[in-house]
């Protein structure tokens, strides 16, 4: 790669030093006015420097300094014999090379846009000609001081304006029209300053603008509550009222930008980048995030910054992403690089529940199904496959005396981190517990206690990363008063992968199943808890559900469901993201994923998950 580079940056060196001397030696290269000429010769290190970088204005400069002197010597002539000193010809022209070089480093910053650049190569032609003049006159004035006088001051300003105007005109033309091959080129070769790889990628430089106010977009986004609300669900808000909130944030920003938005019955927001009759890459994000369970150091819904992270709940799940990929494709829309295609950015508010938005969007709104999809949800290099995922509900009529009731849990795909139980104040209970190094916590009444189990949340996905406090509360009641559902019920789900209770599924493209209670509840003599379980393909799922009964001894019935999806990990869609990732990141080792997780991606069509996550980040 570095000896290919090297050769490109040769040719390209090559071809615009011919340029100079073709232009030196032919007509075309002057402007003649009586008895002197202005040149357009300063046009190709104005290029040079602009698409190029600032080291090419001093190699070009010195092309132009030295090829014009010795066109000089070759002519000998008149005017031509003043510009065979080199203190004429090739100083001024380094120098000139040397203070274009440097321009282009304050105009050509990587902060601006590539339509800003695309504005500002019309000033900085038209202050590189002046530079060019100024330092060429000044130094005829100092070493031919009369031929000055006689033959160039009278038409000094006629000359100096036509080449002001003349690379006004072409250097824009030329520059507008390559600008985007060269660009291109940069993101093709490594760059090995200091024997590092490291991407030259134009795409950082794209989005360096945008990082100050992303920040701030992600910190007002997550301060969000939009966690699904029962009690404010309706009509408009069918998720309730925080993720509503949320929703129309998204579609605040997005009409601020100017974009195309459409708010889908308060169950997405869409919004569109580019011609709609193109063909279309979807992005699909969450603004819904799960209940903030757990120990925080900070409220949750209260971003704060400490060692150069954001903490808040939904950074990572789902609002990070989804802001990242807002003004990455704004980037490229704002920089006119969305043409060929379009790109639609889908905000939804139910993902954690289910995916019911991406349902209704397609469904329902009829949205058309894109060409390529993805979803920044899960992690890289990519997911081609997600588990099959059902919620189903255990429920049995018994009598747990002397329990009077149970709680806990907030959500089906959480681990439960806190267990909530009511019964008879019981000081040998808690001293059992204390000399099982149980973690709890006690609120004692007169005749009764209410006891709290304390766990580890984690995410329905990867149980085994938590702690089940309503699996430690089976056991530790169902030990200490002997009742024999709780003692089996914690003996079942003491693996979550299901080896315990005889429900163990694995197939070698998706991996294990899982199992995981997060809603737990004791009421009216009734117990009731909702599994989140996760499974690969081609599973009996109703058989599978009868034979689980008959080992939980209890009643099940499914809430939810979705089916698992998997893409052939050797298919060009699969290959083309991966290739993207490797290409950007140079990580070659890592490899596609199948996970537990749901995605968007099992409801949006012709979609995979692709990012956000960074392995060991």
């Amino acid at each position: 790669m570095k000896n290919r580079k090297l050769v490109s940056d040769i040719t390209i060196d090559g071809l615009f030093i011919a340029i100079l001397v073709v232009l030196a030696i032919l007509p075309i290269g002057y402007i003649s006015i009586g008895p002197i000429s202005g040149t357009i010769l300063p046009i190709p290190v104005i290029l040079g420097s602009a698409l190029l970088g600032w080291k090419r204005g001093i190699l070009y400069g010195t092309a132009f300094g030295i090829s014009s002197m010795i066109v000089a010597a070759v002519r000998g002539q008149g005017l031509d014999a003043i510009f065979v000193d080199p203190l004429v010809s090739v100083l001024p022209r380094v120098l000139f090379g040397i203070a274009v070089g440097l321009l282009s480093i304050v105009l050509f910053n990587p902060k601006y846009s590539n339509k800003v650049k695309r504005i500002l190569i019309f000033p900085f032609a038209g202050l590189s000609i002046l530079i060019h003049s100024t330092l060429v006159l000044t130094m005829v004035f100092i070493r031919a001081t009369d031929a000055f006088n006689t033959k160039f001051l009278p038409f000094l300003g006629m000359i100096v304006l036509g080449e002001i105007l003349l690379a006004m005109v072409i250097t824009p033309i030329i520059f507008n029209a390559v600008y985007n091959q060269f660009e291109s080129r940069r993101l093709r070769y490594l760059n090995h300053e200091g024997g590092i790889n490291v991407i030259d990628n134009k795409f950082k430089d794209l989005v360096k603008p945008y990082a100050e106010e992303s920040l701030k977009t992600l910190i007002d986004f997550v301060n969000i509550d939009s966690v699904y609300d029962e009690k404010t669900v309706t009509k408009e808000m069918p998720y309730g009222q925080g993720v509503s909130n949320a929703l129309a944030f998204v579609k605040a920003l997005a009409e601020k930008d100017g974009l195309e938005v459409k708010d889908i019955d308060g169950r997405a927001i869409e919004i569109y980048f580019g011609d709609k009759t193109l063909p279309n890459i979807g992005i699909f994000a969450h603004a819904d995030v799960v209940p903030a369970t757990g120990e925080w150091v900070t409220p949750p819904f209260a971003a704060e910054i400490r060692d150069s992270k954001l903490y808040a709940r939904g950074t990572s799940d789902d609002k990070g992403p989804a802001v990242a990929a807002y003004y990455a494709t704004k980037a490229l829309f704002d920089n006119e690089m969305i043409d060929t295609y379009s790109v639609r950015l889908v905000i939804g508010g139910d993902e954690e529940r289910g995916s019911s938005c991406m349902r209704y969007y397609f469904n329902e709104a009829k949205a058309p199904a894109p060409l390529y999809g993805f979803t920044p949800d899960a992690e890289f290099p990519l997911i081609y496959g997600e588990k099959a995922i059902t919620n189903f509900i255990a429920t049995k009529k018994i009598d747990l005396s002397p329990i009077k009731s149970i709680v806990g849990g907030e959500a089906a795909n959480s681990v439960i981190d806190k267990a909530e139980v009511v019964l008879p104040l019981d000081e040998n209970l808690l001293n059992l517990l204390d000399e099982r190094a149980v973690k709890y916590s006690v609120t004692k009444g007169k005749s009764d206690m209410t006891l709290i189990f304390h766990g580890k949340s984690a995410h329905g996905s990867l149980p085994a990363l938590g702690i089940n406090a309503g699996v430690i509360l089976f056991k530790e009641l169902g030990e200490f008063y002997d009742l024999p559902l709780l003692i089996n019920l914690a003996a079942k789900y003491a693996d979550p992968s299901g080896k315990t209770m005889n429900g163990y599924l694995e197939t070698p493209l998706l991996g294990e199943s899982t199992y995981n209670i997060g809603l737990l509840s004791y009421k009216n003599k009734e117990l009731s808890f909702t599994t989140n379980f996760r499974y690969p393909e081609n599973v009996d799922l109703a058989n599978h559900l009868e034979m689980l009964s008959k080992e939980l001894e209890m009643t099940l019935k499914v809430k939810s469901t979705s089916k698992h999806l998997l893409f052939d990990p050797e298919s060009a869609f699969i290959k083309t993201l991966l290739s993207a990732y490797q290409d950007e990141t140079l990580d070659y080792e890592s490899k596609p994923l199948a996970i537990g997780g749901g995605t968007y991606a099992k409801e949006c069509p012709n979609t995979v998950t692709f990012g956000s996550a960074f392995k060991g980040r």
